[in-house]
């Protein structure tokens, strides 16, 4: 069962799939939909709570789940350092292009995130072209925090640009929940001591190698 939100743009790259599952007797049910707009709708997980509630039978809601609805594809080779510092170049230049403010920030993203970033930053350029209204785009910090992903900015202009702004940011979080933060590829959550979204082959490199991993997993940090 899926419903949509927004003013149809199902298609656009930075909309979000919510799913929330739910249990019952003998049965498993999802409730899903795509988020791509603002447009307000009741809370999904309050609509699975009322639905176990109404439904005969012992009903619980499982899990809920946020992922993009059109998935960003997963690193197939791992960026090199010489190969991370091009693509961050080429960020920079994008954004100074576009007069977005803070285009250094770019240097606390991991490596395996980088490719996302670009991809989620080049949305908010287009963001930037597209409204006349939209001045002082400012790109406030990139990090990993819990082990997934962080894009904080910042906009001033209309009401609608500045959540579409703030979408760009969830969907770039959102994106890194399962994306290894040193390689690109398929990871997950890695929790004891530095918590990180890692593959097994990363893993097995912190484990091994420590200050190798933490050369790696930063190649556009300040020096």
């Amino acid at each position: 069962m899926a419903r949509h939100s927004g003013a149809g743009m199902t298609d656009d790259r930075f909309a979000i799939l919510r799913s929330v599952r739910l249990d019952g007797p003998g049965r498993r049910l999802t409730l899903s939909e795509i988020i791509s707009g603002d447009t307000p709708l009741p809370d999904l997980a309050e609509l699975a709570q009322a639905a176990a509630a109404a439904w005969a039978g012992s009903w619980s809601v499982a899990s809920t789940e946020l992922r993009p609805a059109v998935p960003y594809p997963f690193d197939e080779e791992p960026l090199d350092a010489e190969a991370a510092r091009a693509l961050g170049g080429r960020i920079r230049r994008r954004l100074d292009a576009a007069a977005v403010i803070g285009g250094e920030e770019i240097a606390g993203c991991p490596a395996g995130w980088l490719r996302l970033l670009a991809a989620a930053l080049d949305g908010l350029v287009r963001l930037s072209d597209a409204d006349a209204s939209a001045h002082a785009i400012r790109v406030a910090q990139v990090k990993e925090k819990f082990g997934t992903g962080r894009l904080y900015l910042r906009a001033e202009g209309t009401a609608q640009l500045r959540a579409e702004v703030q979408r760009v940011a969830r969907w770039f979080e959102i994106g890194t929940h399962d994306r290894c933060a040193l390689t690109g590829a398929p990871g997950v959550l890695r929790t004891g001591g530095w918590a990180l979204t890692l593959s097994d082959a990363a893993e097995a490199l912190r484990r091994r190698d420590r200050e190798q991993f933490r050369r790696r997993i930063y190649p556009l940090a300040r020096s």
